[in-house]
């Protein structure tokens, strides 16, 4: 039977932005058995995740996790912990049509409206270019970014396990989908793409600690760290090269 402390103990920490991983250590090193421990662990587990997963994947759906990634991200890292890749994928390419759509025709107007000033008319520059721009935000949104995606899943997973991160690479790549969401949508916006890209570490940083298990301390290091690394790198370079 599980033990109802223990379950009430676990959900308090949760509320309080502890994970779970941190938590069975401190009941641990109270004294408690491991087994009752992982029980009121998985206890707490399941019902969390199929309650407010019903919610998300059953009624509300993409545009569900949409809102949830902007708004109440917690919820969607819980909610997704054990999701694949294909659905992060899934997410990913829908949620890029808006954004691909109105990066598209700004760009043809932008492009439109420099060849009209280099030719000295109208807009006529208009039906002569815009498949260009299409093809390359399409390649850019639909690709190159899944694929840098990957890449960058892959490199930041070695980080991840330096700090004890319990999760594997399907972990950190909805980790990275799901954080990227407001960059999408308003990283092209000058001043407010410097808030989205603080709301992006910050997004990182919930996700890292909950789809890994681990605390948000380590989450916080494990993303700056390959920052420091590359600047110690650089350093170094410019030292021999100097």
């Amino acid at each position: 039977m599980v033990n109802k402390n223990l379950v009430n103990y676990l959900n308090e920490g949760k509320k309080r932005g502890f994970s779970l991983s941190l938590l069975k250590n401190k009941l641990s090193q109270g004294g408690f058995r491991p087994k009752e421990i992982e029980e009121a662990a998985k206890y707490v587990e399941m019902n969390s995740v199929s309650n407010v997963e019903k919610n998300i994947n059953g009624e509300i759906g993409i545009f569900g996790k949409f809102w949830k990634a902007i708004a109440h991200p917690k919820t969607l890292f819980e909610v997704t912990k054990n999701e694949g890749v294909w659905p992060a994928l899934k997410y990913q390419l829908v949620i890029s049509i808006i954004p691909f759509v109105i990066y598209s025709l700004l760009g043809i107007l932008l492009s439109s409206f420099v060849i009209s000033l280099l030719n000295g008319s109208s807009l006529s520059g208009f039906s002569t270019n815009y498949l260009a721009v299409v093809l390359f935000f399409l390649i850019g949104f639909f690709i190159v970014f899944p694929i840098g995606i990957f890449v960058l899943s892959g490199v930041m997973y070695l980080f991840v396990k330096i700090y004890r991160g319990q999760g594997g690479f399907k972990e950190m790549y909805k980790v990275f989908v799901y954080s990227s969401t407001p960059v999408l949508f308003l990283g092209f916006i000058p001043i407010v793409n410097f808030a989205v890209g603080l709301w992006q570490f910050i997004l990182m940083i919930f996700g890292l600690s909950i789809q890994h298990n681990f605390s948000k301390l380590r989450a916080f290091l494990a993303l700056i760290t390959p920052s420091v690394v590359i600047i110690i790198l650089v350093w170094v370079v410019y030292l021999l090269l100097a």
